[in-house]
């Protein structure tokens, strides 16, 4: 960006998955930015039908712009008793499952390199998930996690 006027600046495309259709980064979505990384999380309940993976979080170096999968979304699609509990819609597509909301909170623990990250399950669904802000104007009823995650490069 121009110093001197922030209307001003210039773009340049860092991370694309065109040119890997289906096995490349497919609907980024959430941004966790350290010194060195840019981590991606994938939006994947786009459905998109040539996916050959499920949701990743990517991790860019911006030094060598590298871009690779870091953190793999397998949530055993194929497990009869997994699917009971966390599959009600029996949805077997890629990116049924999705990260977001990846955070440091090293210094708010006191452990260097520590992150959480949401997992939103869309098709863990259950009746206890209803109203959950309390609002009592949703009618979701998706479950999801909150994970921490050490030694996460910075």
């Amino acid at each position: 960006m121009d110093a001197a006027d922030p209307l001003k600046g210039t773009l340049e495309l860092a991370v694309e998955g065109d040119s890997t259709p289906g096995t490349g980064i497919i609907n980024p979505d959430n941004l966790c930015v350290t010194e060195n990384y840019v981590y991606i999380q994938e939006d994947g309940d786009s459905y998109y039908a040539d996916a050959k993976h499920d949701s990743y979080i990517w991790q860019y170096n911006i030094a060598t712009k590298q871009n690779k999968p870091w953190l793999n979304m397998n949530h055993k699609r194929t497990d009869a008793a997994w699917n009971t509990l966390y599959n009600q819609t029996g949805e077997m597509r890629f990116g049924s499952w999705e990260f977001g909301a990846m955070q440091d909170i090293s210094d708010i623990i006191g452990v260097p390199d520590t992150f959480t990250v949401n997992i939103h399950p869309h098709t863990w669904q259950s009746d206890a998930f209803k109203n959950a802000d309390g609002s009592g104007t949703q009618t979701n009823k998706e479950g999801g996690q909150t994970v921490i995650i050490r030694n996460v490069q910075r």
